[in-house]
């Protein structure tokens, strides 16, 4: 693989437990375009990330082989950023919800902050929200700040279509059905 790389998307919430499905197309993260490639009936497609957002990966030790990998806190911001690339945003969810107990809050807000992102941002918060999840003080002030007069949609418009509520505290377009959002998890 170019260098400098890193396994991200399903692949690392695969490795953090966030999802159970083991991919059959491992995204790749790179700075530069790369055409997608098959070995052993395994897909590889290169995700071409900016120099900007091209952090919060750690080496790994998989098999003997050593790799880059996503973080566990850039593996959820980017579940939450690309949904699509791990299967929807039922499967975000999923990952936010998996994630909660074991990530970093601290570092979620540097890589938020990072990424400079407001649809990122208010999807993340109205998410943590449906998940009834207690965020620290800064990081929820944070997500609060991004929330702008431009609604963004939670689910892909492709997938999803365009209609919906308007959530008006994350000014997001609901075009997601709530069973379908929720689907396997459990809010107790």
């Amino acid at each position: 693989l170019p260098k400098p790389y890193f396994f991200a998307f399903r692949f690392a919430c695969e490795h953090y437990g966030l999802l159970t499905q083991v991919p059959t197309t491992i995204h790749v993260a790179l700075k530069r375009l790369k055409r997608p490639m098959e070995l052993k009936n395994v897909r590889f497609e290169f995700v071409v990330l900016t120099p900007k957002r091209f952090f919060g990966f750690e080496e790994i030790t998989i098999l003997g082989e050593k790799i880059q990998v996503s973080d566990l806190e850039r593996t959820v911001l980017d579940a939450l950023d690309r949904p699509e690339l791990v299967g929807g945003i039922e499967a975000s969810i999923q990952v936010l919800f998996h994630a909660a107990k074991k990530a970093d809050y601290a570092k979620l807000l540097g890589y938020l902050k990072r990424m400079d992102d407001r649809a990122l941002a208010r999807r993340f918060g109205y998410l943590a929200d449906q998940l009834k999840l207690e965020l620290p003080k800064e990081l929820s002030q944070y997500l609060r700040a991004q929330v702008n007069k431009n609604p963004a949609y939670l689910g892909s418009p492709a997938r999803w279509g365009k209609d919906g509520q308007r959530d008006s505290s994350w000014n997001l377009i609901i075009n997601v059905p709530k069973q379908e959002l929720l689907g396997e998890v459990r809010i107790g």
